[in-house]
């Protein structure tokens, strides 16, 4: 049966660790792949209703506020997802609920309007539309693509001989938290330290100055320049997240290629690709930039 509750949890991380969900998958295999299906289903449906509606069912002009229609579809997708994943003890309160789908739907709305009624649309330059909204679409990843990183550094930390009390104890605090102060001084972390402190800290002001700044057009290359480090630093701090991985799965940091029946398919060459990715969104990013100031490219 699903378990709701109306708060947001308490251990609510640890539901996005890949192994929070083993024992409900060995419990019930059968129940869960059903699940994940639907939990696809829900996340990706209005997405994919809005995308036929603005490109094939009621063509819209080819405009940055598409991306908004794909934000807003998701918010909802994700609150929908949320609704199945209290069947798993995966939910997240019926705030996220109510407010991805409130937030989702305001979205969507706001923006079927602009693309809709052209006196509305004709008064945005279509340029810094187009920039913006492509802007906050590759915001998306850092978050996605840091919080993997967290978990690395506890992984890594433990294989020092570290206990997991310790660590929690010496994370009591802002600084402490996000920026590891007090374990760095009693271990050396070394690159991750300033990695993760030099992204904890631009990153904010590149999400801020874009919010709030991204329409200015003399501000986009601050924008995309701040960007390009940030997609730079967390490409190393993924492929230190996907190495601490394979040393606790397969010993060692780096697999060029292993089957387990557990694990599936393994390869340390997916990691690089993974890493270029972000590389290429940080060159997307200047691509848009350019296109925003009529840069030839």
């Amino acid at each position: 049966m699903p378990k709701y509750q109306k708060e947001y949890p308490k251990n609510a991380w640890r539901y996005f660790h890949p192994s929070y969900d083993e024992a409900f998958k060995k419990k019930h295999p059968v129940k869960y792949g059903i699940l994940a299906v639907c939990g696809i289903v829900a996340l990706l449906l209005p997405l994919t209703i809005v995308t036929l509606v603005a490109e094939v069912w009621y063509p819209a002009p080819d405009s940055g506020f598409k991306i908004l229609t794909i934000v807003g579809g998701f918010i909802i997708g994700i609150g929908l997802f949320n609704i199945v994943a209290a069947w798993i003890g995966q939910y997240l309160g019926h705030w996220v609920t109510v407010g991805c789908l409130l937030l989702g739907g305001a979205i969507l709305a706001v923006s079927l309007v602009i693309l809709y009624v052209p006196d509305i649309y004709a008064s945005f330059d279509e340029a810094m539309v187009s920039y913006y909204f492509g802007a906050m679409l590759f915001n998306v990843l850092i978050p996605i693509f840091y919080l993997p990183f967290r978990f690395a550094v506890g992984s890594w930390l433990k294989r020092k001989g570290m206990s997991k009390k310790r660590i929690k104890g010496l994370k009591k605090g802002a600084a402490a938290f996000w920026w590891y102060e007090q374990i760095h001084k009693e271990v050396d972390l070394g690159l991750i330290y300033y990695a993760n402190k030099l992204v904890t800290i631009i990153y904010p002001i590149e999400l801020g100055l874009g919010l709030i700044f991204g329409w200015v057009r003399f501000l986009t290359p601050v924008i995309s320049g701040l960007y390009v480090i940030i997609s730079i630093v967390i490409a190393g701090m993924w492929l230190f997240s996907l190495a601490q991985e394979k040393i606790d799965t397969y010993g060692t940091p780096v697999v060029i290629f292993r089957w387990t029946k557990k694990h599936g398919v393994a390869s340390s060459l997916f990691d690089l690709v993974q890493a270029a990715f972000l590389l290429m969104a940080g060159y997307a990013h200047i691509l848009i930039m350019l296109d925003a100031l009529n840069i030839p490219r």
